[in-house]
């Protein structure tokens, strides 16, 4: 054991620490104690200098942001072929070595993502035939309005036709315009239909009721009118949209992330419910549902990478394409039966039911999670067609 001293004539104060060693005892610069390996046990500050090695300063904010470091290595391989089995490490307290499953989750969600949103970018969601027709439509309808304008107003020197032609023009704008009041005095005269109900010596009547199909709007509150509103914009903004849809795509993107963040807490209370039994917490539910859905993120960042790939491969012209294009098909297809199995296989390690409760429970909650992330999407779509 080294020998060490204490300098009584210190005027700071401090301990000078002599050893009998030719090394000197290293220090944690962060508070001062002896360190015995790479952390410090007080503090657990790393005895590497941040200054030196500019990866370290990388893999600082990489750990900050998502927990980057060995842990992720740890994390990847189980949660991709054992299911259940980091939440049942987390749970049992050997956290340690993973990371934990809100970043975990954050991490594939954020990738997922970007990914799809990168993959989508140049793609046109309008039919083939529609793109067709429409690219023809054009020039045709332009040769065909300037055909009809060169025939109908042809240069004439006779200024009794040029009298002709602007009285003929003046008439058919007033009748325009009579005809436009009339339309809109009528529109004003259903948009006042409605039900009415009147109390007699024969009991309840109500009046009008068949004029009330062929009225628009339904103004029966301040919150539907609101609503007419939003949808008139919505319709106006779903034209523009057929033409180019990436606004309503990017906005959709933007909300899908806290639809999710909505979804998952909902989700777990049903499943505390489903196993009110089993003794577990909300948040053991909870931590179950953020492993399954990185496992869910993941696999479906692999399968779009192989898609992308995919279609490179389709136009590719180099011997085995063909083979190599089939070959990803089935890949595809064992990716989707994974990630079913999975989900059966994970539930009953996580909950160590029979297989007959494990099937069903699971079905049960399948179904209740796709009405929930039906209602989300048709919500966040919704949302995001009246923002972009």
């Amino acid at each position: 054991m080294p020998q060490t001293t204490m300098d009584k004539n210190n005027q700071t104060g401090q301990q000078v620490i002599e050893s009998t060693n030719p090394e000197t005892i290293p220090l944690c610069a962060n508070c001062g104690i002896e360190l015995n390996g790479q952390f410090c046990h007080q503090c657990g500050q790393s005895s590497r200098s941040m200054i030196k090695f500019f990866g370290e300063v990388i893999k600082e904010v990489l750990d900050d942001v998502i927990g980057y470091d060995s842990r992720l290595k740890h994390s990847i391989v189980p949660l991709l072929f054992q299911p259940g089995k980091l939440s049942k490490e987390y749970i049992q307290g050997r956290r340690f070595y993973y990371v934990m499953p809100f970043r975990l989750y954050l991490f594939t969600s954020i990738l997922f993502i970007i990914t799809l949103q990168f993959t989508t970018s140049g793609t046109n969601f309008l039919p083939e035939n529609i793109q067709q027709s429409t690219t023809k439509a054009v020039p045709t309808t332009l040769a065909t309005n300037q055909s009809k304008n060169s025939n109908t107003i042809s240069p004439t020197t006779d200024q009794s036709n040029l009298e002709n032609i602007t009285q003929a023009f003046i008439d058919a704008s007033a009748q325009k315009s009579a005809n436009v009041s009339q339309e809109n005095k009528d529109t004003n005269e259903k948009k006042k239909v409605g039900v009415y109900f009147h109390l007699n010596e024969n009991g309840l009547t109500i009046d009008q009721s068949k004029q009330l199909t062929s009225s628009k709007f339904i103004n029966i509150s301040t919150d539907n009118r609101k609503l007419n509103l939003i949808m008139d914009e919505i319709n106006a903004k779903a034209e523009s949209w057929k033409k180019d849809p990436s606004p309503l795509i990017n906005e959709f993107f933007n909300l899908f992330p806290y639809m999710m963040f909505i979804i998952l807490p909902v989700f777990a209370i049903f499943s505390k419910f489903f196993y009110l039994f089993s003794k577990r917490y909300y948040v053991e539910h909870l931590i179950f549902s953020l492993h399954n859905h990185s496992f869910i993120y993941l696999v479906m960042l692999i399968d779009i990478s192989l898609e992308a790939m995919q279609s490179s491969i389709k136009m590719a012209t180099f011997t085995g394409a063909g083979v190599l294009y089939e070959m990803m098909d089935w890949i595809n297809i064992l990716i989707i039966l994974w990630i079913i199995a999975y989900i059966f296989i994970a539930t009953k390690r996580f909950y160590q039911q029979g297989w007959v409760m494990t099937i069903s429970k699971t079905f049960a909650l399948g179904i209740i999670y796709l009405l929930l992330t039906s209602v989300g999407l048709v919500l966040t779509l919704m949302i995001g067609a009246y923002l972009a």
